[in-house]
């Protein structure tokens, strides 16, 4: 890889949190990130403007999911 390709906010905040992806963004200007504001604000899949260095992503998790997979995985009966 050469570098950055793409940020991505994740999890409670990352993905709830307009505010803070923006500050983010602002401090990776250096790395030619630059954020679309309605795109950020509405949350979209993708927040970075047209033209940005750096790809802004937003991608939504489901933890609780994967905690009661994991879980059922330790307590299923090994074969």
């Amino acid at each position: 890889m050469d570098g950055l390709g793409a940020l991505v906010f994740t999890a409670g905040i990352g993905e709830n949190a307009p505010e803070i992806r923006a500050r983010i963004a602002a401090r990776l200007a250096w790395l030619g990130a630059a954020l679309d504001v309605e795109a950020n604000a509405a949350s979209a899949p993708v927040i970075s403007a047209p033209g940005s260095a750096l790809r802004l992503m937003v991608v939504p998790t489901d933890e609780e999911l994967m905690i009661a997979q994991q879980t059922l995985t330790l307590l299923s009966p090994s074969i």
